[in-house]
C-alpha cells in the first residue's frame, strides 16, 4: 500500500516547465549590433575630426594675418588669440586718430596754399637761386611731410637732377618715400610734397 502511494506521488510530480525563450525587444538590438554600429560611426568621427582640424587651421591663419597688421612691437613675439584681439582693439582707435591728424594737416596745407601765404613767403627769397627751398613738418614719431620748392627755370634737366639728389639725400638719412604730389604755381615755381617714413630712428 505504501509502495502504491509512493508510485502515485512519483507519477504525479511533473518536471518544471522550461523557461520561456528570451524575447529581443528594440532595446536589445544596439547591444547585439554594437560592433556594426561602431564600425559605421568610425568614418563619421574621422570626418568630424578632419573638419575640426581644417577649421582650426583657417582660424589660426586668419589670426596670423590679423597679427601681422599690428605694429612691429605687437608681432615680434607670437601673441595668443585673446592678446591679438586686445592689441588690435587698442591699435584701431590709434590708427583712426592718426588718419584724422593727417587729414587735418592736409586741409591746413591746402588752405595755406590757396591763400597764397606760402607763395608770399617764398617771394622774399632769391628768385635766381637754383637750390630748392625746403620745409618740413613732423606728423608723428615715424612720419614727416617735406615741402620742396624749385624754380621753374629754363634748365629743366637741372631741376629734375636737383629733385633726384634731394631724394637720394633723404634716403641716405634713413627716410623712405611713401607718397608724393606736385603742382606748378602761377609764379613758375614747382612745389613737391613728400610724405616720408622714418626707417632709422632719427626723430626723438
Amino acid at each position: 500500500m505504501q509502495d502504491l502511494l509512493c508510485l502515485d506521488e512519483v507519477s504525479f510530480s511533473l518536471p518544471p516547465s522550461p523557461a520561456p525563450p528570451a524575447e529581443l525587444d528594440d532595446l536589445s538590438w544596439p547591444s547585439v549590433l554594437s560592433p556594426i554600429s561602431g564600425h559605421c560611426r568610425s568614418p563619421r568621427k574621422k570626418n568630424h575630426n578632419a573638419y575640426e582640424r581644417d577649421r582650426r587651421k583657417k582660424l589660426n591663419s586668419l589670426f596670423s594675418s590679423l597679427r601681422s597688421l599690428l605694429p612691429e612691437s605687437g608681432h615680434r613675439k607670437k601673441l595668443s588669440i585673446p592678446s591679438t584681439v586686445n592689441q588690435m582693439l587698442k591699435y584701431i582707435p590709434e590708427l583712426q586718430q592718426h588718419i584724422e591728424q593727417l587729414k587735418k594737416k592736409k586741409e591746413e596745407l591746402q588752405i595755406e596754399i590757396s591763400q597764397g601765404s606760402l607763395q608770399e613767403h617764398l617771394a622774399h627769397r632769391n628768385n635766381d637761386c637754383a637750390l630748392p627751398i625746403v620745409s618740413a613738418i613732423c606728423l608723428s614719431k615715424k612720419e614727416i611731410m617735406i615741402q620742396l620748392c624749385f624754380t621753374k627755370d629754363n634748365n629743366k634737366a637741372g631741376s629734375r637732377g636737383s629733385f633726384s639728389r634731394v631724394l637720394m639725400a633723404l634716403e641716405e638719412e634713413g627716410l623712405q618715400l611713401m607718397n608724393a604730389s606736385s603742382f606748378v604755381a602761377n609764379d613758375r615755381r614747382i612745389f613737391h610734397f613728400l610724405h616720408l617714413e622714418v626707417i632709422n630712428n632719427i626723430i626723438n
